[in-house]
């Protein structure tokens, strides 16, 4: 039996309400459902989840610095000695209790107006001898936590105070309905969710692969895990340097995706990532527990190179991620590339995963292996963690396709066992949230661990399970929005601790697990919520195409992303878009056939570029620049290069500073310039608003280098700090000559460089107009992928400060062209 009710101070008639008297507070609604069977379950979607008490107090453990990543926080209150808690933390607006016969499902409003002001109301769950009991609460006055900053910084407590009087009306409506099983209560609110076409995935890929060059080190051979979206550098550079799990992902989805499309590209990166994993300086073998090797989970760059280290232990998967995860994604790449060395550490590094998995089948949070320093107080391998047994079962089943070891086969099982649950709870998947805080990060990882398992035995009790974790996952998506916050179709897998917030990484993670989970299932639902998740996450794109890792709520007004991307989301989003189109075989690049007209001469320092006779280039390899055009009159900036601070003495001395402090202990003297955070919260730096420039002609070159074949020249530059390279080109087309320079390639050459803003090609003469991707100028044209044009009275440039990069060990690779006419 189910009861309703309502305060006294309200009345109702269908799903609209009157105050009828002031009062601090209001109940809403009271709903008692009567003890008749025992209860085996029971959630509020992305908000609660519980088995055994009927009570929003929980016992998390979230210490410093770990609570203090929010921007907004509706605070709980205290009423009728209940604890009530804020709608704002609710995902998908349902309350569900499976009961050993039945489920109760209740369906809800989020939030509420009143005078045209929209507040989230309060819910408290309790119960007696006879019932359980849920109450909607409004209240007049409540308390927030506002900060600017998502990461760190000092939150400031704000009383807010709601306009309630006799008289006000608003809406608000409760839906209970009865199912046989939760997950049917689930689906039929799930399967409400639109059909929307994907047209873009193709264009996204290509932006956000041309994003990873501002993440890419080509000095290492790895990709830095946050760059800022609007400057260049890295938050926390001098700390956390880049992500080996990651690392090992990357590596796994590059080798496949050249393969695929033969994006040489693609080959380069993975031929560098892939001997991260083969460094000793990046393993452990000397344990204080377990047997085998393990891949440190964090880099930190030194004068030498890298060096590992383990930030928060050394743990299996999840946030920073570890042993099984890394393992998996590099038995993957074996199937594309024999590699002797890589399989025998792989093999080692899943004899450690099996020796340390738990009695119960589950493994834990992460064992402190080594170092004195701890990020968490507690002891993370007295926790078990699911994300973390799901990466290990993954990883073994891998293993045991490769290696046929029985022993790795059954200790995946074993942890499946552990996982099966028709009442899934999941906690302990990161280590920067609360311990025993209900999350659904883990879950992305269970679905597949399943399906895995599903794949190698065709158990259909595996893919019922695998269902379960998804259906479990579907409460954590958003399925309302505000008037202000755009929150619908977003996958937020997190409870209590950041939240409430929006996580394009974990929607674009989820995209693909529920792909995979459509193809065996041919089930609509789950490709029509990855669908729309895509078409939600893609729009926290940076402008350079990267994907920031959260975006939080600035009160009830709007939603802004972090002030840097995220490597690792970005290349999620990648592997989400390769679900929507099919990568193509890249063809090889067609030249024009030579022309014996165009002739290319070198006359001292100087490149001639000819046709028909007529010179009507002039390139100077000493300058690396265009000093002058047939019919066109250039200034003393002709058509060059500047790297505005880099080479300036102040920032050299800096540079070599920083050089001489990296290491095992100059990381601690090189992170107090970080220490500003802790009060401050991490804030992106101010963007350098001032056009300069700093020749590259100005600097003492250390090599230089000219081959000549026929209509093309191949010239290199160097310095102490950056690396030119180019092709240049001369053929005739639609009666204009064109000068391509194709490729051009910029290394940088050291880590730590000064950058402030990068113009090039800067062309010394007045812009008449731009179309589509040309600069036209009296006399010529310059063409290009320019997506930020500069003007001055004395150049006009294109702004490449976010093109790549430019401090730590960067690639630049692009192409342009000159267009000239010659009547």
């Amino acid at each position: 039996m189910i009861i309703e009710k309502t305060g006294d101070y309200i009345e109702f008639k269908d799903d609209t309400y009157r105050i009828l008297q002031q009062s601090d507070f209001f109940v809403v609604k009271k709903i008692l459902i009567k003890k008749e069977k025992k209860l085996l379950y029971a959630f509020i979607g992305g908000m609660w989840y519980s088995k055994n008490v009927f009570s929003l107090e929980q016992d998390i453990s979230l210490p410093y610095p770990f609570s203090t990543y929010y921007t907004f926080k509706i605070l709980d209150k205290k009423c009728d000695d209940e604890l009530c808690r804020s709608l704002l933390y609710v995902k998908m607006p349902l309350i569900v209790l499976q009961f050993e016969d039945k489920c109760i499902a209740i369906e809800f409003d989020p939030l509420i107006k009143i005078n045209g002001k929209e507040m989230f109301p309060f819910i408290s769950l309790s119960e007696n001898k006879e019932h359980y009991i849920i109450t909607f609460y409004l209240f007049k006055e409540f308390e927030t936590k506002e900060k600017e900053s998502a990461w760190l910084g000092i939150g400031k407590k704000k009383r807010i105070e709601v306009e309630i009087k006799p008289g006000d009306n608003f809406h608000f409506s409760v839906k209970i309905k009865e199912y046989k099983k939760w997950q049917d209560a689930v689906r039929e609110f799930a399967k409400r969710a639109e059909n929307v076409d994907i047209k873009d995935a193709k264009e996204v890929f290509e932006k956000g692969k041309q994003a990873l060059w501002r993440s890419y080190d080509h000095l290492t051979g790895t990709f830095l895990q946050l760059p800022w979206r609007d400057t260049p550098g890295f938050t926390f550079v001098n700390s956390s340097y880049s992500l080996l799990t990651y690392d090992a992902m990357r590596l796994y989805c590059f080798t496949k995706w050249y393969e695929e499309s033969g994006d040489k590209d693609f080959r380069e990166w993975s031929e560098k990532l892939r001997n991260l994993f083969t460094n000793p300086k990046l393993y452990k073998r000397d344990l204080k527990r377990g047997k085998g090797i393990v891949w440190y989970n964090m880099t930190n760059l030194t004068k030498n190179g890298l060096q590992g280290y383990f930030y928060m232990d050394c743990g299996y998967g999840g946030y920073p991620g570890g042993q099984a995860t890394i393992a998996f994604h590099l038995l993957q790449y074996l199937n594309y590339r024999d590699d002797a060395e890589i399989e025998h550490l792989v093999k080692q590094s899943l004899g450690y995963i099996m020796s340390t998995q738990k009695k119960n089948g589950s493994w834990p949070m992460a064992i402190k292996q080594e170092g004195l320093i701890k990020m968490r107080p507690e002891r993370l391998d007295r926790y078990e963690t699911f994300v973390g047994t799901s990466e290990c079962i993954r990883a073994l089943i891998a293993g045991y396709k490769r290696f046929k070891d029985e022993e790795m086969k059954t200790s995946a099982f074993k942890g499946l066992d552990y996982l099966r649950d028709n009442y899934p709870i999941c906690y302990n998947g990161l280590r920067d949230i609360g311990i025993n805080e209900a999350e659904a990060f883990s879950a992305v990882s269970i679905i597949d661990a399943f399906l895995d398992a599903y794949d190698l035995t065709g158990d259909k009790e595996l893919l019922e399970n695998a269902l379960n974790y998804a259906y479990y996952a579907l409460t954590w998506f958003y399925f309302y929005d505000t008037d202000n916050l755009r929150l619908k179709y977003n996958f937020h897998p997190i409870s209590f601790s950041i939240t409430p917030r929006l996580s394009p990484y974990e929607s674009m993670w989820i995209v693909s697990t529920y792909m995979r989970l459509y193809n065996v299932t041919k089930d609509n639902l789950w490709k029509r919520m990855a669908k729309l998740t895509y078409n939600e996450a893609v729009k926290w794109r940076s402008e350079n195409g990267g994907l920031s890792e959260g975006v939080f709520p600035r009160g009830f007004d709007e939603l802004k992303p972090l002030p840097m991307e995220q490597t690792f989301a970005t290349v999620e989003m990648l592997r989400a878009s390769t679900n929507f189109f099919q990568l193509d075989q890249r063809k090889p690049k067609e030249r024009s056939k030579v022309n014996k007209k165009a002739v290319i001469k070198r006359d001292k320092e100087k490149l001639i570029f000819l046709y028909d006779g007529k010179e009507v280039m002039i390139f100077d390899l000493n300058k690396f620049k265009v000093t002058s055009i047939y019919g066109a009159k250039l200034n003393i900036y002709g058509i060059s290069f500047s790297f505005f601070d880099s080479y300036s003495l102040k920032s050299k001395i800096k540079m070599r500073i920083k050089q001489r402090l990296r290491g095992k202990y100059g990381k601690f003297l090189l992170g107090l310039g970080d220490a500003k955070y802790f009060l401050q919260g991490v804030k992106k730096p101010e963007q350098y608003s001032k056009v300069k420039v700093n020749s590259f002609e100005l600097h003492r070159k250390k090599r230089l280098h000219t081959y000549i074949s026929g209509n093309m020249a191949r010239v290199s530059c160097e310095t102490d700090l950056h690396k030119i390279t180019c092709e240049i080109y001369i053929n005739e087309e639609r009666e204009q000559i064109i000068i391509s320079f194709d490729p051009l390639i910029i290394k940088v050459l050291k880590h730590d460089i000064s950058c402030k803003r990068i113009l090039f090609p800067i062309i010394g003469s007045t812009l008449i107009k731009k179309i589509d991707k040309e600069l036209q100028f009296d006399g010529f044209g310059i063409k290009g992928d320019f997506k930020k044009i500069v003007e001055t009275s004395d150049f006009t440039a294109v702004d490449q400060t976010l093109a790549t990069n430019w401090t730590h060990g960067g690639v630049y690779k692009g192409k342009f062209e000159i267009m000239i006419k010659i009547s």
